[in-house]
């Protein structure tokens, strides 16, 4: 799949790949939700790369209605060292996450494969 994408979505150029390492977090609510994405963005040994709201409604088109907030970056060692590797948090809301394991995610890698993404 990382080939295929780097290839589909970055011209071969693998460095455009964000998600090589990636988890999810359940929440149950949306409070709960900001909370977090706080916690991750406030934390002074996080650098945030890249943030896509796909639980935005204007993002609706963009997602095939799959939603969750991702949150890609990178982490930084002693004294401002760190590391390139990129990782992603995917924030999921409890009430949706039936929903994405069930169709939303499969129906959104059809998408994104249709779509060029």
């Amino acid at each position: 799949r990382a080939i295929a994408k780097a290839f589909r979505s970055y011209g071969g150029d693998v460095a455009g790949l964000l998600d090589l390492s990636r988890q999810t977090i359940v929440l149950p609510t949306v409070l709960d939700l900001c909370g977090c994405f706080g916690a991750i963005a406030s934390d002074p040994s996080v650098k945030l790369v890249r943030v896509k709201n796909k639980l935005d409604p204007d993002s609706v088109p963009l997602t095939a209605n799959y939603r969750s907030v991702v949150v890609n970056f990178q982490l930084t060692g002693p004294e401002g060292g760190g590391w390139r590797h990129v990782c992603e948090v995917q924030l999921q809301l409890q009430p949706l996450y039936p929903i994405r394991s069930e169709f939303g995610h499969r129906n959104y890698v059809q998408f994104r494969n249709m779509s060029g993404q």
